[in-house]
């Protein structure tokens, strides 16, 4: 039988495995893992063009999360080139032979996975992405700037024409029009969308997501589009992209 003066001493020791225990316990939780709520967006930068995203996603436990993922993207091909008028010493550059510009956007359900977690607070955290879902998009015709190079007064302003490399004279183009140029113009577009990748996050703060977002993506219209006035149409886009994502965790 425990002696009435030694109970004390028990209770001590008592108390103090429990804080031991409870602090073990504590460090060996993930960091990160009382985070549910995960906002974070930032400019995109592919192969097919530039765009922006923004990403809600939720935790289904500590490893999965599942969300919504916002982009708008321009969406070119890889035929592309720029050129500027010779005959002009300010003049513009804009893309040859180009007579349509697409420009989309995708509302996609993403599913991340962790592959790689944060060993201490300042460590470096992987996620894998797999997302897919609808695109929307607007073809609208491609302005650029015509100007007779023959004309002697220098203060004549070119006029905005739509492009047409048939009836327009290399010559005559004196540079691009402004993007939003014909824009009431433009027909509407649909699709789908999917990607593949993974975040590289290295924010210092738990409640942070600072990083790098890189993978492959395809983007699929439900018709051809002509972008230029010769060749071929195109009704797939697949590309490779990275975002610099910046947002925050929340509980």
């Amino acid at each position: 039988m425990m002696h009435l003066k030694n109970f004390p001493k028990v209770i001590f020791f008592t108390l103090l495995s429990s804080i031991a225990y409870g602090q073990i316990a504590a460090e060996e939780l993930p960091i990160g893992s009382i985070f549910k709520k995960h906002y974070y967006g930032g400019p995109v930068l592919s192969t097919a063009g530039v765009g922006a995203q923004f990403v809600f996603d939720r935790s289904l436990d500590f490893k999965n999360k599942v969300g919504i993922q916002l982009s708008v993207q321009t969406l070119k091909s890889h035929r592309e080139y720029r050129k500027s008028n010779p005959q002009y010493d300010d003049s513009k550059s804009y893309i040859y032979g180009k007579v349509n510009a697409l420009a989309i956007s995708r509302l996609q359900l993403q599913y991340k996975y962790l592959i790689f977690e944060k060993k201490r607070e300042r460590g470096v955290k992987i996620q894998g992405i797999i997302s897919a879902g609808a695109l929307f998009g607007w073809l609208k015709p491609n302005y650029v700037k015509i100007r007779d190079p023959f004309i002697v007064e220098k203060n004549t302003k070119p006029v905005d024409t739509p492009y047409n490399p048939d009836e327009q004279l290399e010559s005559f183009v004196y540079g691009r029009s402004s993007h939003l140029m014909g824009v009431s113009e433009g027909k509407k577009q649909c699709g789908f969308s999917g990607r593949a990748g993974f975040i590289v996050d290295f924010s210092p703060k738990e409640n942070q997501i600072i990083g790098l977002e890189l993978g492959i993506q395809l983007d699929r219209l439900s018709n051809k589009v002509n972008l230029f006035y010769k060749g071929e149409s195109f009704q797939n886009f697949p590309s490779l992209y990275t975002s610099l994502v910046i947002g925050l965790n929340k509980t």
